[in-house]
């Protein structure tokens, strides 16, 4: 049995929304402030293991929401002022609402009924395990630390061995023992060179996930048949983690979720997390339910979109939203225009606006050191030969062609250095590499160069886009590194726009 969807109806800043739950993994996201947590204890709430089994820590399998929120009654939270569904694979649903609760001798509470008032309270036979951000304050800060031999068997240590540092990638030769303090039990690594004191907070993090999947292994031993899955809620997962031991993370509960059919439900920031969850084998018994203020009231994207995700944690504009929205780049001169449009790739060419013979090149990089507004939101590209003078004080919104000269130039030299049987020479009454310098034998100023331009340019393709390409295939590198800055300065430029 599994949960299948969660249906807020109304909750606080959460309205109308649907969430579908993974078979294994799934990720609530989203910037601070959204509500992931609160998903968790909505969750969390309506389950509980009624055999009255015991997690390793010696807590029953349930969770209440009072563990991951409380109500701010009477100023804010409001009785029937919160309703919603959780449902189930096997065809159950129940609804929970808020309604207030006056105990003799106590204050007048509001709290959250799941389903029908009884004295079982309505919640659902289905064990949970909830890991809040109390476990990631760390041992040394814990008021009181007792730690005791661990009560694990042989094949449970060497689960927990193997486990801890495969995901932490580390070869430690490494026991357990039991720690229990004034917020969390559990199993922590010791060696011969330290004890739990001595554990790191990631250390301390994995061994709290480890224990709790061992616990959902016990239950599943000690109920035989009547097992019938259960789930782990954890909060901020990747805390205290570097990114590939997120990975690792995640190929160990998606490993263990499947044996002891185990859904787990986490919220994350982590974009490496998410980048697993949406692109890898994961993706298809997996669910990323990403948060975004977007337009004001909290909503849940309508598809898992990775660059949307991307930029919305970033606060980032992306491009692809922009896409209707052309950057403008300045440029020198038409020489200039054809050799930047047979450099560009097909996207970026999609995403600019060429503005030549408006400036020169000395106009250009004296309203690029005085930043102005007009400019910062627009690139300039100015042709290779102006490299020394744009390396300091390096305006931020400048690029130089590839090539280290002015176009008229570079394809000049590189016409020089072909075999009068390359392809762009078409041989006897075609254009020949006689043709190509008859008025013009070396490099000159800069007006004999741009005619020599003119007159040769037409054999050179469309463009000269034919000729331009062969150049490119001898100096692959030097393109594809001017494209990765351009496609930076472009992106700059929209951030900009849209600040």
């Amino acid at each position: 049995m599994n949960i299948s969807e969660l249906q807020i109806t109304k909750f606080r800043h959460l309205n109308d929304i649907k969430i579908k739950l993974g078979d294994r993994l799934t990720a609530i996201a989203g910037q601070n402030g959204t509500g992931k947590s609160t998903v968790l204890g909505l969750l969390g709430h309506v389950c509980k293991e009624k055999s009255k089994a015991r997690t390793f820590d010696g807590k029953l399998f349930e969770t209440e929401y009072s563990e991951i929120f409380k109500f701010s009654f009477p100023d804010f939270d409001k009785p029937k002022e919160h309703l919603y569904e959780v449902s189930f694979t096997n065809g159950i649903s129940t609804q929970v609402s808020s309604y207030a609760r006056k105990e003799k001798s106590k204050k007048e509470t509001l709290r959250l009924r799941v389903g029908q008032s009884t004295k079982e309270g309505g919640k659902i036979d289905f064990p949970v395990i909830f890991l809040g951000l109390k476990r990631l304050i760390p041992l040394a800060q814990e008021r009181k630390v007792d730690s005791q031999v661990h009560s694990l068997t042989q094949g449970e240590l060497d689960f927990y061995t193997k486990a801890h540092n495969e995901i932490l990638l580390l070869y430690d030769n490494i026991s357990s023992e039991e720690v229990k303090s004034t917020s969390k039990h559990f199993l922590a690594a010791k060696s011969d060179k330290y004890d739990a004191i001595g554990n790191s907070a990631g250390q301390d993090n994995i061994g709290q996930i480890i224990t709790s999947i061992l616990s959902f292994q016990r239950l599943k031993n000690q109920l035989g048949d009547n097992y019938n899955g259960g789930i782990l809620l954890i909060d901020e997962l990747d805390a205290s983690m570097f990114p590939a031991a997120q990975q690792k993370l995640i190929e160990f509960l998606f490993k263990h979720s499947s044996k002891l059919d185990l859904q787990i439900v986490f919220t994350t920031h982590s974009i490496e997390i998410l980048e697993i969850l949406l692109t890898t084998k994961y993706k298809h018994q997996s669910q990323v339910c990403y948060f975004h203020k977007a337009e004001g009231p909290v909503k849940k994207a309508e598809s898992s979109n990775l660059a949307e995700i991307i930029a919305d944690l970033k606060a980032e504009v992306l491009i692809e939203k922009t896409k209707d929205t052309k950057i403008d780049i300045y440029i020198e001169d038409k020489e200039a225009d054809q050799f930047l449009r047979a450099l560009l790739t097909p996207d970026l060419k999609k995403k600019i606006n060429l503005i030549k013979e408006t400036f020169g090149a000395e106009q250009l990089l004296q309203l690029a050191n005085k930043r102005i507004p007009a400019f910062k939101k627009s690139v300039i590209v100015l042709d290779g030969d102006k490299q020394p003078k744009v390396s300091k004080p390096n305006p931020p919104n400048v690029i130089v062609l590839p090539g280290n000269d002015s176009p008229e130039k570079i394809m000049f030299r590189f016409l020089q250095s072909l075999d009068e049987s390359h392809p762009i020479f078409k041989g006897l009454g075609g254009y020949t590499k006689t043709v190509c310098f008859r008025d013009l034998k070396e490099i000159s100023d800069r007006e004999k160069m741009k005619d020599w331009w003119k007159k040769q340019v037409p054999y050179w393709g469309v463009n000269g886009r034919t000729l331009i390409n062969y150049w490119k295939l001898e100096n692959k590198a030097e393109v594809e590194k001017f494209n990765k800055l351009i496609k930076k300065k472009i992106e700059t430029a929209y951030n900009k726009m849209y600040k």
